[in-house]
């Protein structure tokens, strides 16, 4: 990895480890630094605010005046979502519906307790499948709109395939409106559905959200999804771990395991300890200088990835080898190897929703029997 890069990794935590702190003092001591590939490293990976919270003593006036200028305009878009958040999810509530908010907003105040800490696009509220259609009204209502669905059984195979619709606002801001956490074609996912939602105080508006071991089992299946090969990711997926306790690591593991994902946690766990020294709990099962060779084969496949993820995401078949690595069973693996190459997406079901709906069933009878042939 390049210089510039290993500074933004090891700025991008809040606050940054011991390690962290060493390798940025020895990095910028050394005045080769070119701060323009820093700062164009740290948007391609969206961690512009843990850059400037950390490296402020050590940048030149003039790169710092403008990612200064860059965080300003981020935390003022930051402070207008949440308060688009603050606006709708107690309209929804008093609606009946029980909606919870995730990532966006909510996940910076509980990490860092700042939102303008973390960058996000948009937000991100959950509602159970059965009463989706009423949360697209009631969104309709507040000013959403989205682009009009599938309907008779070709919804119910689009719900069943899909986990969001996307509502967006005229003035240009979006809501992922969610049904379960993860589309067909990225299962198995550690987490369905919130358990038991908790609640954070956001400017004086109470926001249910998921509890600590329900955010690490998201925060798991994202990073198999799609977060791992992102500095702000391994981050994200960090600071989450890092926060839970004994009790709620162990509930964790479990709850993970029973869905065919304990490689998926030990995966995520053992790359976060790798780049920002997260100390590994007793049920992993490894130490850091007794890594598994699966883990390090995923750890150095997720370095090259990084390195290049600037300049566009990883290919198609590199992360689904990714992927496949990460689950327990081969039954399991085969499905989702099925389900990815085959299951539609958005586009066709838009396009064509009774083509999609023909290739949803003939993705899901492939799955099963290649599930069976794999026992």
């Amino acid at each position: 990895m390049s210089p510039e890069l290993q500074l933004v990794i090891a700025a991008s935590a809040i606050p940054p480890s011991r390690e962290g702190l060493s390798c940025i003092e020895q990095l910028t001591s050394t005045n080769s630094l070119d701060w323009d590939v820093v700062l164009m490293l740290a948007a391609a990976h969206g961690v512009r605010p843990a850059l400037l919270r950390n490296l402020v003593p050590f940048m030149p006036a003039g790169p710092l005046d403008r990612l200064q200028s860059e965080c300003a305009a981020l935390s003022a878009h930051n402070l207008f979502l949440a308060g688009e958040l603050v606006r709708v999810m107690p309209a929804l509530v008093n609606a009946g519906l029980p909606v919870v908010a995730f990532k966006g907003p909510v996940l910076a105040q509980q990490l860092y307790g700042d939102v303008s800490l973390r960058e996000f696009s948009d937000l991100d509220l959950q509602v159970p499948r059965h009463r989706i259609w009423e949360a697209v009204e009631r969104l309709r209502q507040l000013g959403y709109d989205c682009e009009p669905g599938p309907v008779g059984r070709v919804s119910l195979a689009f719900i069943d395939s899909e986990c969001e619709l996307m509502m967006t606002h005229p003035a240009g801001h979006t809501i992922d409106l969610h049904w379960t956490f993860s589309a067909s074609f990225y299962r198995p996912f550690p987490i369905d559905s919130p358990s038991a939602p908790h609640t954070l105080n956001l400017f004086g508006v109470q926001i249910n959200t998921l509890s600590p071991v329900d955010s690490a089992l998201f925060a798991i299946g994202h990073f198999y999804r799609h977060g791992c090969w992102s500095v702000k990711g391994v981050a994200d997926t960090a600071a989450v771990l890092g926060r839970l306790t004994a009790g709620e690591w162990h509930e964790t593991l479990e709850a993970a395991t029973a869905r065919l994902c304990r490689r998926m946690a030990l995966f995520a766990t053992g790359v976060c300890a790798h780049f920002h020294q997260m100390p590994l709990p007793p049920e992993a099962g490894f130490a850091p200088d007794s890594v598994p060779r699966w883990l390090t084969r995923g750890i150095s496949a997720i370095e090259a990835m990084i390195a290049c993820a600037h300049a566009g995401t990883p290919g198609s078949i590199a992360r689904l080898r990714l992927r496949l690595s990460q689950i327990d069973s081969l039954s399991a693996r085969a499905r989702h190897a099925a389900h990815w190459l085959l299951a539609p997406r958005k586009s066709l079901w838009r396009a064509n929703p009774d083509r999609a709906f023909m290739l949803h069933r003939l993705t899901g009878a492939l799955a099963v029997q290649s599930s069976r042939r794999s026992v």
